[in-house]
């Protein structure tokens, strides 16, 4: 039940989840079924007749380009180097245009003739440009837009440049999203043009990379409301009702202007932590990365400008495993997949708010609130196993944790042997506390959030508490203070944050108390 994972502030926290305990699944019984969509299967295969070349998934990352560290060029470009002319910027902004060109035409001829990648690179390039192909989008652009080094060390003499893919997948973006890569470029001869001869990813999370079309082929279910992206003969198509009706009743309750379905990666607890590239296989069900977003190129003496404000998109990832196991353990409730329901509300609080930094009890309670809602046997399943964690002498007196050290640390404490005070694990930071916190705490902070809505669900109604969720996502921690965190629980509630905070406690020991 816990997710959630910030790695810094602002547009780069993916909102997580961790694999559920079997006996939270256990706790399902029988609910009724979510409608079913249609479903539109896209294999993205090689568009060659060859033999495809093995697709590295040991947790690798590669680029297009097949290498972790992109691959080399042919031999043709290392000929005659000479005094060779120094790359200009209009050369990168035409070869930018160039590639460009080749994406709009859907020609992976017309792509592989501006790169000298052979064998294993150019076929992985072949399944990436089929990949990106299979994806429906309204826009496919590639630009110049860093020069990173104007001569690579090593065998291959060139600059690095990074080149942003900027693509707008069909009513998923409500603007372009970006994924940044960063090419190796070689001069053919003295003055020839310039050649792609290797492919890397940048290994920062705001980047958006990798995307699951950049380790290996890839297959496209397209529903009403989602775009899912697996590997091929994955199965996904028998999960896709599922998904689509988490991502409806999200988007029904919570709209974002020209967004009607959401991107999600389907994929194995493996690739999961790949795509996360810090995570453990197993660690995470689900999360969401917001990616840049490109409402416009910009122009002018340099290079191009593609980000340019503070919009984003919004990209989401779920363990096809987990989601099949629970959606089955619940038998198929009737709100739709539940994990799909939390990471979707997630996804769309990110797209609505994307500037403010919101209590970490709001952000995972709101979404743990909305999942367990869809079904009352999912709800059940919450009640059950919040009463195995607890004992009548620890339920909670006060709200759960604001930040996010303390939301995934030890919420309790443990004693002072000398003193007999509590003290908090974050008294000396962990140098990685996610991973040394007690799985059930952390587990308990999510159940505890999650209660703290169904509090005010059973209080002032599940309408008020709509709104009152989504109003604490534009409350910021690092701008706002209490006495505006305050003013925004009274404007909905009619009560003060401590107010909330007692009727919450109250609450919890009417209902949990032994």
């Amino acid at each position: 039940m816990p997710r959630g994972v910030v790695r810094r502030p602002r547009c780069s926290m993916p909102s997580g989840r961790l694999s559920l305990p079997a006996a939270a699944l256990l706790a399902a019984l029988v609910s009724g079924c979510a409608a079913s969509a249609p479903v539109t299967v896209t294999p993205a295969r090689p568009l060659e007749s060859t033999q495809a070349a093995p697709t590295p998934r040991d947790g690798a990352v590669p680029g297009p380009g097949g290498e972790a560290a992109g691959g080399r060029g042919g031999e043709e470009t290392r000929e005659g180097r000479g005094e060779k002319a120094a790359v200009t910027t209009d050369e990168l902004i035409a070869l930018g245009a160039e590639l460009t060109a080749a994406l709009e035409s859907g020609d992976v001829e017309q792509w592989l003739a501006l790169t000298t990648l052979t064998g294993e690179d150019a076929q992985q390039q072949r399944d990436w440009f089929a990949g990106v192909h299979a994806v429906p989008m309204d826009v496919r652009e590639m630009h110049p837009t860093w020069l990173l080094e104007r001569d690579v060390d090593g065998p291959v003499h060139g600059p690095l440049v990074e080149f942003s893919f900027r693509h707008q997948v069909t009513g998923v973006d409500a603007q372009p999203a970006v994924e940044l890569y960063e090419f190796t470029l070689e001069r053919v001869g003295t003055d020839g043009p310039y050649r792609i001869v290797g492919v890397s990813g940048s290994e920062d999370l705001d980047s958006a990379y990798p995307q699951l079309w950049d380790l290996g082929p890839i297959e496209v279910v397209e529903t009403e409301h989602t775009v899912l992206i697996a590997e091929p003969d994955s199965g996904i198509g028998e999960l896709s009702a599922a998904l689509d009706a988490g991502a409806a009743a999200v988007l029904e309750a919570f709209p974002v202007e020209g967004v009607d379905r959401m991107s999600v990666t389907v994929v194995d607890e493996e690739l999961v932590a790949t795509v996360y590239q810090e995570s453990d296989p197993g660690t995470y069900a689900g999360f969401v990365v917001p990616v840049p977003a490109s409402p416009v190129v910009e122009t002018g003496s340099g290079l191009p400008d593609v980000v340019t404000g503070d919009s984003i998109g919004a990209r989401l990832v779920v363990d096809q495993e987990y989601a099949e196991d629970e959606w089955g353990a619940y038998d198929e409730p009737a709100g739709g997949s539940p994990v799909m329901r939390h990471e979707g509300l997630h996804l769309a609080m990110t797209l609505r708010y994307p500037d403010d930094i919101p209590p970490r009890w709001a952000v995972e309670g709101f979404a743990s609130w909305f999942e367990v809602t869809g079904d009352p046997e999912v709800l059940a399943s919450h009640e059950d196993w919040y009463r195995v964690l607890t004992t009548e002498d620890d339920l909670p007196d006060s709200l759960p944790p604001s930040g996010y050290e303390e939301f995934f640390g030890d919420l309790h404490g443990e004693p002072d042997e000398e003193s007999g005070d509590e003290e908090s694990i974050w008294d000396e930071p962990l140098e990685d506390p996610w991973w040394d916190s007690d799985p059930d705490v952390v587990e308990l902070a999510y159940l505890e959030s999650a209660n703290v809505f169904l509090y005010v669900d059973a209080t002032f109604g599940p309408e008020v508490t709509a709104a009152l969720g989504d109003a604490l996502h534009t409350h910021d921690l690092w701008l706002d203070d209490d006495e505006d965190l305050d003013a925004l629980v009274h404007d909905h509630l009619g009560v003060d944050l401590d107010e909330l905070e007692g009727g919450y406690v109250d609450w919890v020991h009417d209902t949990y108390g032994r």
